[in-house]
C-alpha cells in the first residue's frame, strides 16, 4: 500500500529510467536530459520553487533505492531536479550543460534555503508497477473521466476573477437573436477556445452590432 513519507533531498534519486528522457546511465546524465528538455522551463521552475515552495498539495512518488535510506523519483523528476540545482550549483559541474545555461541557473539559485523545504513529502510505493498506474493518469489526458481535466478559458477567468469575457458573453447571451438551444451550443464552442483568441475577436466586433458579435463568438 502506498504511504507517506518525508524525505530529505539529498536521499531522492532521479530516475534513470524516466519516461520524459528515456534511459540515462548515471544521475549526472539524467540531470542533463531534463535541463534540456527545455532550459527556461527549467529556470522558471527553479525561480518558483524559490519563491513559492513546492506546491502542498502535490506530493512526489517513490520506491526504495538500492540503499535502504535512498529512493527513486518516479514522479516528479523535473522538482527534484530543479531542487537539486538550487541546493548546489556545483551538481552541474558533472554534466554537458553549456555555460550559457549554467550560468542563468546560477543566477536563478541566488539566496535559496533548503531548510524552508527539506523534508520533503512523499508518497513511497512498494514497487514501479504500483506507482505507474497513478503516474499514468496523471499525464495521460482526462481518460474519460478518471484522468485530469484541464480547466478551459471561462473556468479559468471565474477563478481569476477577470470577468471581462464573462461580461461580453452574457451580454451577448441576453440580447442575441438565439434559441436557448442555439446558446447552449454557442457556449459549448467558446469553452473550447482560447481566452486570448476570444478576447481579441470580440474587442474588434463589438462596435460592428449585437449580431457580429454573437457570430464572431461562434467562429473564433
Amino acid at each position: 500500500m502506498p504511504e507517506l513519507i518525508e524525505v530529505e533531498l539529498e536521499y531522492l534519486l532521479l530516475d534513470e529510467d524516466n519516461p520524459r528522457i528515456g534511459s540515462a546511465d548515471s544521475q549526472a546524465s539524467a540531470l542533463e536530459y531534463i535541463i534540456n528538455l527545455n532550459d527556461a522551463y527549467f529556470r522558471n521552475l527553479m525561480i518558483s520553487i524559490k519563491n513559492n515552495g513546492l506546491d502542498p498539495g502535490d506530493s512526489l512518488y517513490v520506491i526504495e533505492g538500492d540503499d535502504s535510506d535512498e529512493y527513486v523519483v518516479l514522479e516528479g523528476n523535473r522538482r527534484i531536479s530543479a531542487l537539486k540545482v538550487l541546493d548546489n550549483t556545483n551538481i552541474l559541474n558533472g554534466t554537458k550543460i553549456s555555460d550559457r545555461i549554467k550560468k542563468s541557473l546560477l543566477r536563478a539559485s541566488s539566496n535559496f534555503d533548503i531548510n524552508k523545504i527539506n523534508p520533503i513529502r512523499c508518497v513511497k510505493f512498494d514497487t514501479r508497477e504500483e506507482a505507474e498506474e497513478w503516474i499514468f493518469r496523471r499525464h495521460t489526458g482526462t481518460m474519460d473521466g478518471e484522468g485530469r481535466i484541464q480547466w478551459g478559458p471561462l473556468e479559468i477567468q471565474r477563478f481569476s476573477g477577470d470577468h471581462s469575457l464573462l461580461d461580453i458573453i452574457d451580454f451577448v447571451g441576453r440580447n442575441a437573436d438565439y434559441t436557448s438551444e442555439e446558446w447552449e451550443s454557442t457556449k459549448s464552442t467558446i469553452s473550447s477556445r482560447k481566452s486570448s483568441n476570444l478576447s481579441r475577436v470580440l474587442a474588434r466586433k463589438i462596435h460592428c452590432g449585437l449580431a457580429d458579435v454573437a457570430q464572431a463568438v461562434e467562429i473564433a
